[in-house]
């Protein structure tokens, strides 16, 4: 009976969000999300090297400066617990009488500006005005904003059968967890580094070595895959600021399900839309909007 209630809820929920969708939402907001995203596929057609770096609800909550814990069965924002499924992979935690530091970096590589170094936050579709505020706040006149859902949602068919068809052609580095399996990529890897849990704080000494292996190994022109959590956003930061040669990507979760990388199931309606069918269609056909 439960699961019914939650089902014919969702269908309901569904139903007046696509009615909204349809009849509210002008078209010049909905084709900015596609839009973006043709921009950064272009930019990889033609080799011009840029960087990508997602600002979403983890890195809006660390730059509020609110505690943050994520475990296995739970999460806490602030002193409020959530139960939740979480795989390992997905275990951190943000504590700001400790980790300032890393909030100051975060921040740092959402301030920062420089051409062709693009900055995703968050929509009002899916955080609301408030989120999107705050964050453009530290963003003042930029114009070199995009949206954090960017590879996700309604653009996420086109990543996997077009985007990754057009990275294939560049040489890749990945970074991601240690549990990845490369096995079923659809293009080839030149190098990998890994993270574990917690990366931010556990893994930061990692952007000291790329800086290093990318100096003497004298790499240019090739794609970084990044998939580190709220580390990403300032290995994206640290190494377009100093070697912008290459092309630096935050890919959230958008390759876990081919990358072995569990946790996705729990939390991640678009991929389980497409790479399990999950019905009602939602996610994936849904262009977010500001």
């Amino acid at each position: 009976m439960i699961f019914f209630i939650k089902k014919v809820y969702q269908i309901i929920k569904l139903f007046f969000f696509k009615l909204k969708y349809i009849f509210f939402i002008s078209q010049n907001r909905k084709k900015k999300f596609k839009n973006d995203f043709l921009y950064f596929l272009s930019k990889i057609k033609s080799g011009k090297n840029f960087g990508f770096s997602r600002f979403s609800d983890g890195e809006l909550f660390i730059i509020q400066n609110k505690k943050l814990i994520i475990d296995i069965d739970h999460w806490i924002l602030d002193n409020k617990k959530t139960y939740a499924r979480f795989s390992v992979n997905e275990k951190k935690e943000f504590l700001p009488e400790r980790d300032q530091f890393y909030r100051e970096k975060l921040i740092e590589s959402l301030v920062f500006k420089k051409n062709n170094y693009f900055k995703g936050i968050p929509c009002s579709c899916c955080s609301g005005y408030k989120y999107v505020n705050f964050l453009r706040s530290f963003c003042k006149d930029d114009e070199n904003i995009t949206f954090s859902n960017l590879l996700q949602n309604g653009n996420y068919n086109l990543f996997i059968n077009v985007f990754l068809e057009e990275i294939k052609k560049r040489d890749i580095i990945l970074i991601a967890n240690k549990n990845l399996s490369s096995n079923n990529l659809p293009f080839d890897i030149k190098k990998i580094f890994t993270v574990g849990e917690n990366c931010l704080i556990n893994d930061y000494s990692l952007i000291k070595k790329l800086k290093i292996f990318i100096k003497d190994n004298n790499i240019r022109n090739y794609i970084f895959l990044i998939s580190a959590a709220s580390l990403s956003n300032i290995i994206v930061y640290e190494l377009f600021k100093e070697y912008d040669e290459n092309t630096y990507i935050d890919i959230g979760s958008t390759l876990n399900p081919l990358l072995g990388i569990d946790g996705w199931q729990g939390s991640r309606t678009y991929l389980k839309e497409y790479w399990e069918n999950q019905k009602p269609i939602q996610y994936l056909n849904k262009n977010c909007y500001w």
